[in-house]
């Protein structure tokens, strides 16, 4: 998987604020100094892709900080936030691409996700086949048509294992588990290689699962 473009948009009452980063082959670095924005861009990109378990165990709320979610500072002072919403594109291993839409605040539920096919925010209006929206933080949400974990899974080509729980119960090697290993989070620097993972799928050697799945492809 290799991620093509972030996009998030806020919208207050002094107008619209927002940022794009595009995200070229190789080695991609973002810098800025402290309390510019970094850990929301990095934390946005989780959210779009129905990811936050690996943050929070809230289901009523999203890890973001309060620029995306209640207040914003501008150029004119403080200001509510009205609707916002982030948005990521990326592209599989075949080259296909897709961009993931979520909004944040608004009248929009949060645990929808809709997918537009083509590369809608690096080549807007090139892509007229119709969108989707699929569910996440929901149950059935890794195993069902309309889950978009499933959708995903399927999208990245990824076939996740069966694996078994502490009651002794079947389910799959979520994407909640996985994504930690592909992000290195700054606040906790390098202390071990093992990234904290979601304990509340109750998944037996979870780390030792997520290893073996991904030297497996």
């Amino acid at each position: 998987m290799r991620l093509r473009r972030l996009r998030l948009r806020v919208q207050t009452s002094d107008g619209p604020y927002g940022t794009d980063i595009d995200f070229p082959d190789g080695l991609v670095v973002v810098w800025a100094d402290n309390s510019m924005g970094k850990s929301t861009c990095v934390r946005s990109v989780l959210v779009a892709l129905g990811l936050e378990a690996a943050l929070t165990t809230s289901q009523t709320d999203l890890p973001l900080a309060p620029a995306m979610k209640s207040i914003i500072e501008g150029d004119h002072g403080i200001n509510d936030v009205i609707e916002s919403s982030v948005s990521l594109e990326l592209e599989n291993r075949s080259g296909e691409r897709i961009t993931v839409e979520r909004a944040i605040r608004g009248s929009r539920d949060i645990h929808l996700i809709t997918v537009h096919p083509g590369p809608r925010l690096t080549s807007p209006g090139s892509t007229p086949a119709r969108s989707q929206d699929y569910y996440v933080g929901r149950p059935g949400a890794a195993t069902r048509e309309r889950g978009f974990h499933q959708f995903l899974a399927q999208f990245l080509g990824w076939d996740l294992p069966s694996v078994q729980t502490f009651d002794g119960r079947d389910c799959p090697l979520y994407l909640q588990c996985i994504f930690p290993f592909l992000i290195v989070e700054q606040m906790r620097g390098w202390s071990t290689i093992q990234p904290p993972i979601p304990s509340h799928f109750k998944i037996k050697d979870v780390h030792k699962r997520v290893v073996e799945f991904l030297l497996s492809q």
